[in-house]
């Protein structure tokens, strides 16, 4: 469980695990809003400064908040006067496709948190949008600590990467293909795997139980993949892959992911036929 600071508090999406059947496109099914908008509009209380979304859950298993349900959290925050933070640590900078995660649901926040995908492979970076309205005071070096070289090295990125939509539809291929991938995955090993979530390079797979899980990453380390859990039940594994992932290094994942998941369902096999 997360600890959080006072006065912050942490509200659930509104999804509820039913099965696969559920599941359309391996986005969350939304119950409703209503537990967000009894807690925006409550009178026992102060209504709050922000409403802060991830638009993909990591830690509730790589769960994918549809654009229909942000469009609905949208709306409520406008209505009761709060701000709208979408936290793209993990999501943003193309990782889903585009270089938000929201950008498809039309969806426009008033602050934007970027770090993680932001910084790539380990560059401690971090980074916070607003809207022009919510700016305090005007622009001064003393909010700017960062060396003004650092323009022309974010100019140059913005000029090779994202000047046209030759990364952006990269990316969009590369990830279509290991969604497929891994959809594909989960039909040829159903003992082992029960759904695929996530969006873009952000993707996880659904084990059946933790110790199916457990056996899983433990064969993924000897085929040199490291995975690791991202859920509280401690059975969906993460798959982040790099965004200059091409189509051998695709290709190579997911036969590794499939040599993993052949030795986890044979260990699990054999474990569950020995004898006490």
């Amino acid at each position: 469980m997360v600890t959080l600071q006072p006065k912050i508090s942490r509200r659930p999406s509104g999804w509820q695990d039913q099965g696969p059947r559920h599941h359309k496109d391996d986005h969350i099914v939304v119950s409703g809003l209503a537990d967000l908008r009894r807690w925006l509009g409550g009178s026992a209380s102060t209504p709050p400064a922000a409403v802060i979304i991830e638009t993909v859950q990591r830690y509730a298993g790589m769960r994918v908040l549809s654009d229909r349900w942000l469009r609905a959290a949208q709306q409520l925050c406008h209505a009761h006067g709060v701000l709208l933070v979408f936290n793209e640590t993990l999501a943003g900078c193309g990782r889903t496709g585009r270089f938000f995660s929201f950008e498809a649901s039309g969806v426009q926040p008033d602050l934007i948190v970027l770090s993680q995908a932001l910084g790539g492979y380990g560059l401690p970076l971090g980074l916070v949008l607003y809207a022009p309205d919510l700016a305090c005071a005007p622009p001064s070096p003393a909010n700017a600590p960062t060396p003004d070289h650092a323009l022309i090295t974010a100019a140059t990125a913005l000029d090779i990467y994202w000047s046209d939509g030759q990364f952006e539809s990269h990316v969009q291929k590369q990830s279509a293909q290991l969604t497929a991938g891994l959809r594909d995955l989960v039909r040829m090993c159903p003992e082992v795997f029960l759904r695929r979530t996530g969006s873009g390079m952000v993707q996880g797979m659904q084990c059946r139980t933790p110790d199916v899980a457990r056996r899983v990453i433990e064969a993924g380390f000897r085929e040199g993949v490291l995975l690791n859990t991202v859920d509280d039940a401690g059975t969906v594994l993460a798959l982040c892959c790099p965004l200059t992932l091409n189509s051998l290094e695709r290709e190579q994942l997911i036969a590794r992911l499939r040599a993993a998941a052949y030795a986890a369902r044979h260990a699990e096999l054999g474990a569950q036929t020995s004898p006490a």
